[in-house]
């Protein structure tokens, strides 16, 4: 599934995982910067999956392994404020 939700839009990708519950991270470049385009699934990490009794009951206990965890970033990222840092990244093209 990992595949068919990578670099899908990420309101796409949860309208694919409406029945389960998601945390989501956003990717940023360090500093002032504004996200341009289509915010899009970078990484999806799937919860794990019982083999047997004994694992369903120690999954339940670790809420963070009930959650898929998508990792998404912008198309592209553009200077907020001309600081330092953020000019000459932008300069550069970084």
């Amino acid at each position: 599934m990992s595949e068919d939700l990578t670099l899908l839009p990420e309101v796409q990708a949860r309208r694919k995982l409406r029945k389960q519950p998601v945390r989501i991270a956003v990717l940023a470049p360090y500093g002032a910067w504004i996200g341009c385009g289509v915010l899009r699934v970078l990484r999806l990490k799937m919860p794990l999956q019982p083999f047997d009794e004994a694992c369903t009951e120690r999954i339940r206990s670790a809420q963070d392994d009930m959650n898929v965890e998508l990792t998404v970033g912008y198309e592209s990222y553009q200077p907020l404020a001309k600081d330092p840092l953020t000019a000459k990244l932008s300069e550069t093209g970084s």
